[in-house]
């Protein structure tokens, strides 16, 4: 907590296993809830597409591809902030680089489970809702 509370933005790695965990989800809920009007949440789909990532809250934030191109620019926006930073774009470029071979190293490893399929609502809570909504429009 004390960690969100420095913080002037988070970044949030959102892969095919963290996107649906309830720590990522508690920590980007209470970081978008703290960050001022200037600081925001960021997302970076890994081993995901972007339409994959952007479920849930996090398609409220700013997400970002798995490519060179794409990291490179998210940290040089974000090591600009700083007023004194004066970074290289080559030097971002090759330690984003050397991220995304590390990240492509651990993610070969991971297998993708087969997505669940959508849990059955429960048939008499739905007819109940319906007839709800009849009550309304009478």
């Amino acid at each position: 907590m004390q960690k969100l509370d420095d913080a002037t933005d988070v970044v949030a790695l959102l892969t095919f296993h963290s996107i649906n965990r309830p720590w990522i989800l508690y920590e980007a809920g209470v970081a978008k809830g703290k960050l001022s009007a200037n600081d925001r949440v960021f997302g970076i789909a890994l081993g995901v597409t972007l339409d994959e990532a952007a479920t849930g809250p996090f398609a409220q934030f700013q997400n970002f591809p798995d490519e060179e191109d794409a990291i490179t620019g998210l940290v040089l926006q974000l090591v600009r902030r700083h007023p004194q930073a004066a970074p290289r774009e080559e030097a971002v470029r090759r330690q984003v680089q050397a991220f995304r071979d590390s990240v492509a190293a651990l993610l070969k490893g991971r297998k993708k489970e087969p997505a669940q399929p959508p849990a059955r609502s429960d048939e008499t809570s739905v007819a109940k809702f319906f007839e709800e909504i009849k009550v309304l429009v009478r």
